[in-house]
């Protein structure tokens, strides 16, 4: 019996340590659990259905009312002419807005100084229409966005796919 179990032991050991751990219990006890234990990787490619792209628009004026105001009409902007493509309101979602104080430091004084304002509005758009992001992306930068930050693509329902990758 000593042998067969040894024998077991060497094989087990190969796939997993945890069973050779159980084996040896197995010796001492002869009630633990056989256990097996498999790892694997499945890949699934899929194209991807949604990009998602981020914007910023920034302005700045010398007061804090003037910087929100020409930001707000410069997004306005932007959104009118994403809307005119397609976009509909619920995929323009804004991720970030402030209105800070811009400072510029004097050599001379060797002091940071108040040099206006800066009102920043991030967002983010989302569309189906991956094999087109670039007219959104032209489209925004012509009606005033200062930045664009980056583009993602992804998938809307990643679970049909891991699905497949489970199998």
């Amino acid at each position: 019996m000593k042998k067969l179990i040894a024998t077991v032991i060497i094989i087990t050991m190969s796939m997993t340590s945890v069973f050779a751990t159980t084996a040896f219990a197995q010796e001492v006890t002869q009630t633990a659990q056989r256990i097996i234990e498999v790892n694997g990787k499945g890949i699934v490619s899929a194209k991807p259905d949604v990009a998602s792209i981020y914007f910023t628009v920034e302005s700045k004026e010398k007061t804090a009312e003037k910087a929100q105001t020409k930001n707000t009409e410069v997004t306005e902007q932007v959104t009118k002419a994403l809307k005119e493509l397609g976009v509909r309101d619920d995929a323009i979602i804004t991720q970030y807005y402030s209105i800070d104080v811009d400072q510029i430091y004097n050599q001379e004084k060797q002091k940071w100084e108040e040099n206006g304002y800066r009102a920043y509005n991030r967002f983010m758009v989302k569309t189906n229409d991956v094999n087109h992001t670039g007219k959104y992306i032209d489209a925004a930068v012509k009606a005033g966005v200062t930045n664009v930050g980056s583009v993602s693509f992804s998938i809307s329902d990643p679970n049909k796919y891991y699905k497949q990758a489970l199998q």
